[in-house]
């Protein structure tokens, strides 16, 4: 009886792993629901969005050009978003299909941002060179990402646009952005 219990359970577990190999993507193979598998974005032209997101898009680009759009689906909402540069710093926004901008995204300088937010970024970065500043507004709450390097640690910190300091992300090197 012993005998049996035991061979019972190595083939169910044997079975198991077999099911779990058969039901795992082939090496080199994009994972469902990724870009690379077409999943949930994908780049689409000017052309192929709907006329709100259009006079949206064109709107505010102005006369930019626009790098990319993509139309990604999230929790089944769609979305288009939309990237160019001015004076070469990158801009982004999301748009909904009835054309209302859900957030933006924006490179700035250190000199754009209010003094706070200045303050906070200089005191943080402590003399290491800053790679980049974000301006970030979604649903009306705007903050701020600052980027740098200390040795073999990337920084990422969030500033409120009254300086205060609402996060901060260290992260190793080799970690391939895993944050």
């Amino acid at each position: 009886m012993k005998q049996l219990s035991c061979w019972l359970i190595a083939l169910v577990l044997g079975l198991g792993m077999l099911g779990a190999a058969a039901c795992a993507p082939e090496a080199g193979t994009p994972e469902a629901g990724t870009p690379e598998a077409g999943g949930d974005e994908k780049e689409v032209a000017l052309d192929q969005v709907p006329a709100p997101v259009k006079a949206t898009i064109l709107k505010e680009a102005g006369t930019n050009t626009i790098d990319e759009i993509e139309k990604e689906t999230e929790n089944g909402v769609t979305m288009y978003e939309a990237e160019w540069k001015v004076g070469g710093k990158e801009v982004e926004i999301k748009v909904t299909p009835d054309g209302k901008i859900v957030a933006r995204e924006k490179e700035v300088t250190i000199d754009q941002v209010p003094a706070a937010v200045k303050a906070t970024i200089l005191k943080e970065a402590a003399g290491n060179k800053i790679e980049e500043i974000e301006e970030e507004t979604k649903n009306g709450a705007t903050v701020y990402e600052a980027e740098w390097h200390e040795g073999d640690k990337e920084i990422e910190i969030k500033v409120a646009p009254d300086g205060k300091l609402l996060a901060r992300e260290v992260e190793d090197e080799d970690d391939d952005d895993d944050k």
